[in-house]
Formats: C-alpha cells, sequence, structure tokens
C-alpha cells in the first residue's frame, strides 16, 4: 500500500507530465501565459519540499537534521499557488469575471514595485516601462464591466493596487472543495511556520530526534498532496489538452480523485501534531 510520500512523488510526476505538454505550443493570452507559469511554480515547491523532506545536510558544520518550518513554508506557498490558480482561472463566472481579477492580480504587484528603490539605471529604466503598462491596466480595469460591481472604496482598492481580491484564502479554499479543516486549521497551521509564529519555536524545542522531525512534517505533506491533486485538476480544467494527457496517465484520474475525495474531508490524512 503506498505512503503519503509515495503519493507525494505520484501526484508530482502528474502534474509534471500534464505540464510538460504545454512546452512548446502558441498560448493564446497573457493570462493564458501566466497560468502555466504559475503551474510551474507550484511544481516547484512541490519538488522543494520533497526535497527537504529527506533531510538538510552541511557537512562543513557536520549538520543533518529535517526542517519542519521551512518545509511547511514551502507547502505553504504551494497551497497558495494552488489557491490563486484557482480563483484566477477557473473560479470566476465570466471570462471578463476572470479578466478582471487577472489584470487587478497583475496590477497589484506592479505598482508594489514602482514603491522600490531602483539600485541600476536598468531597473529605473524597468520602472519607468511600467507606468505605461500600469496605466493600460487601469484603464482596461476601468472598461471591464465587473468594476461597476463594487463598492466605491473597492474600485479605489483595485485601481491603486490596494487589494487584487475580497475573499480571503479560507474562503478560496473552500470554494475550490476544501473541507474546513484543511481550508482553516491546516493552512493556519503552515502560517504559523511562515510567520514565526510560536508553534513553530515550540516544535523546534520538542522535536529533537530525526524522527519526530518526520512525524511532524507528516500532515503537511498530505496537505501538500491534497493542493497537487487539485492543482491537476485545475490545470486540465484550464488546459484541455493536458485534460487528455492526463486521461492517458494510467490511475492518474483515480489518484487525483482520491485525494480531491480525502480533501473534501473522507478519509482524511493525520493532523498536524506538536509533541508534549
Amino acid at each position: 500500500m503506498p505512503d503519503n510520500k509515495d503519493y507525494c512523488l505520484k501526484l508530482t510526476q502528474i502534474l509534471s507530465a500534464i505540464a510538460e505538454v504545454n512546452v512548446g505550443q502558441a498560448i493564446s493570452s497573457e493570462r493564458f501565459a501566466n497560468a502555466e507559469s504559475l503551474g510551474v511554480k507550484c511544481i516547484s515547491h512541490c519538488i522543494t519540499a520533497q526535497y527537504l523532506c529527506r533531510g538538510t545536510r552541511l557537512g562543513a558544520l557536520r549538520a543533518e537534521f529535517v526542517d519542519p518550518a521551512s518545509i511547511n513554508v514551502v507547502i505553504r506557498a504551494a497551497v497558495e499557488s494552488v489557491l490563486t490558480f484557482y480563483y484566477l482561472f477557473v473560479a470566476g463566472a465570466s471570462d471578463e469575471e476572470l479578466d478582471f481579477r487577472h489584470d487587478a492580480w497583475i496590477l497589484a504587484d506592479l505598482l508594489l514595485r514602482q514603491k522600490f528603490t531602483p539600485f541600476s539605471q536598468e531597473g529605473a529604466l524597468k520602472l519607468e516601462d511600467e507606468k505605461k503598462q500600469i496605466g493600460r491596466l487601469q484603464e482596461k480595469l476601468r472598461a471591464n464591466p465587473v468594476l461597476g460591481t463594487l463598492s466605491v472604496d473597492q474600485k479605489k482598492d483595485v485601481l491603486c493596487g490596494r487589494r487584487w481580491k475580497f475573499v480571503g484564502w479560507v474562503k478560496i479554499g473552500k470554494d475550490m472543495g476544501l473541507d474546513k479543516n484543511h481550508a482553516e486549521t491546516f493552512y493556519k497551521y503552515l502560517c504559523s511556520h511562515a510567520h514565526s509564529g510560536y508553534l513553530s519555536v515550540l516544535q523546534v524545542q520538542q522535536a529533537r530526534s530525526a524522527a519526530d522531525q518526520q512525524v511532524l512534517v507528516e500532515g503537511s505533506v498530505g496537505i501538500l498532496i491534497i493542493a497537487m491533486a487539485h492543482m491537476i485538476r485545475l490545470y486540465s480544467k484550464v488546459f484541455p489538452r493536458c485534460a487528455s494527457a492526463l486521461r492517458e496517465l494510467p490511475d492518474a484520474e483515480a489518484i487525483v480523485k482520491m485525494w480531491v475525495t480525502i480533501g473534501a474531508g473522507t478519509n482524511e490524512p493525520a493532523a498536524p501534531r506538536t509533541h508534549c
């Protein structure tokens, strides 16, 4: 019977295989190009998390250990990649709504980068050039009828780059199909590690042995598997040729369905653990 690490590797292989189908293919729009790149970002996080699960070694310091905190930070990044993919490229009610979300997402970070101090002439020219792109995005957003459905304050937030979404990650996770435990409990657990919460420090204190450290990552690996299963499902919705590739992989659809079902609250993997 495969264990979680086996499933983690298998789903990474499936996600990589269907994403590979897009390589060399013409992409019809910037939105689809960014969807593809976000998928690659997610794959990178998944591979890195599994690599870290093998243990961190640095001979010069005679250091050898499993690092649950870093693993959880990377898994959180993978999960947020999936949630972002769902929100930007799948969850909208219309193409206009998807375009609006995508444009607001880009605008927010371009405006953020305008606040950065350039350290080279090339950087300064890049920021100057992006001002033109920012203007085009703002005009495009103003012309999108979705803007008219927002409140005055929400419109300002979008056009000024303060917000590109008006729902939290937990709500997006639930809408995507995660049950309350996975959308709330697991996500908050991962955030504690990313934000250096007390829980992350407590686990450093309590998990001294390699065996204890491995136990701490078991639940996190479970949520990574669920996130990958959703990413495969979502990627196949956005890119039809990837859906065809998925159907051709032995047992792939059954494995994806099983873990999506687990994420919905059936046959859950072990919850995150601490040692007392």
